[in-house]
């Protein structure tokens, strides 16, 4: 049974402070950031438009009580985020939905596809599903999650 991206994150540490300021649940955030990011989302007013153009969407299984968040929102909260967290739920989640449509997860850096952009689906091997969640990029103070990669021959 794969894991509803809704509950992947539910226990994420939240470095937030309970201020009134505080609008969108913790979850909300990278699940609707994941479904950007998969639809092809590049940057955090993407995702945001992602998520404002999906709204109703998001609303089947997302409680959003103040809506979809801005860009600048997502970009203060996922710059407070334990990436190695992240990284942990992200994983599972992503090994239970390619295991759920049968696909295989291989781990591609991007340093890997960096070094040989010619990687590609080779006949005779299996299908597979690859997702980074975030890079050991010397300028990830500037980009503290990266764009996802999903890979599917």
């Amino acid at each position: 049974m794969p894991l509803p991206i809704a509950t992947a994150f539910v226990d994420l540490p939240d470095s937030r402070l309970d201020t009134p300021n505080k609008l969108h649940r913790l979850i909300d955030l990278p699940a609707i950031a994941t479904c950007a990011v998969i639809g092809g989302a590049d940057g955090w007013e993407q995702v945001a438009e992602y998520g404002q153009s999906r709204e109703a969407f998001f609303r089947r299984f997302l409680a959003l009580p103040n809506g979809i968040p801005n860009h600048d929102t997502f970009y203060r909260v996922f710059t407070r985020l334990n990436p190695d967290a992240f990284a942990d739920r992200f994983g599972k989640w992503t090994a239970l939905a390619c295991e759920a449509t049968g696909l295989a997860h291989v781990a591609v850096s991007g340093h890997a596809l960096a070094r040989d952009p010619h990687l590609h689906h080779r006949p005779g091997t299996r299908q597979s599903c690859s997702i980074s969640s975030h890079s050991s990029c010397p300028h990830a103070k500037f980009a503290p999650v990266t764009t996802p990669l999903l890979t599917v021959w």
